[in-house]
């Protein structure tokens, strides 16, 4: 096929098509804002960064800065000392390392409240001491007083032993979060061995 040659007219539109792609470019460029939708259901971004869900990128559920940070649920915490018994009792992650929406404690000591609805990756881990031979030991993950998630430990040496329990969870606004543990003997206590690195607590907004 023969290729086609290209017109006068044609060559003249060039310069003219060049000059409004210069003029959209300029224009991007010196936009300060940019918002679609109204109210807080809008997608917004401006100098701050870019976010969704409310007005102000202090206030959204979700955004991104311009030096790339993400906004969202970011915690973590420890326990120091508690001792377990045979009863359900509430692991005492209080002691924070850090806490971005200052979602912990507020609720109860341990306990986690979501400012936003959205899903959370949750991760626990309880090191305890002097646990006893045939003993079983659980712990569980507790939303809004129901269980959604439980791990179960048959310690078969006395010393030290480590629990661990990981999950994807839905929250909506206002709902708790928070784990639990125990041992299946009667009346049998264990200490948990605190610290950062021991018995630790992480929720992530994803």
């Amino acid at each position: 096929m023969a290729n086609r040659k290209t017109n006068r007219a044609e060559l003249q539109n060039v310069p003219v098509a060049m000059e409004i792609g210069k003029k959209i470019i300029e224009r991007i460029n010196s936009m300060k804002e940019l918002s679609v939708g109204a109210g807080n259901d809008v997608i917004h971004m401006d100098r701050s960064g870019i976010w969704a869900g409310a007005k102000r990128f202090d206030d959204a559920p979700w955004g991104v800065s311009t030096q790339g940070v993400r906004k969202g649920s970011k915690v973590s915490a420890y326990v120091t000392a508690q001792t377990l018994t045979d009863t359900y009792a509430t692991i005492l992650y209080k002691n924070i390392n850090y806490d971005l929406n200052s979602e912990m404690n507020g609720s109860g000591a341990g306990v986690f409240m979501a400012k936003n609805s959205g899903y959370y990756h949750v991760s626990a881990q309880l090191t305890c001491n002097g646990g006893a031979d045939g003993r079983q030991y659980a712990i569980l993950m507790i939303k809004e007083s129901t269980q959604i998630g439980v791990e179960i430990f048959n310690q078969s040496i006395a010393g030290y032993f480590t629990m661990r329990i990981e999950k994807d969870v839905y929250l909506a606004a206002g709902e708790h979060l928070y784990l639990q543990a125990k041992t299946s003997n009667t009346g049998a206590t264990i200490d948990t061995a605190g610290g950062n690195i021991a018995s630790f607590l992480s929720i992530h907004s994803i």
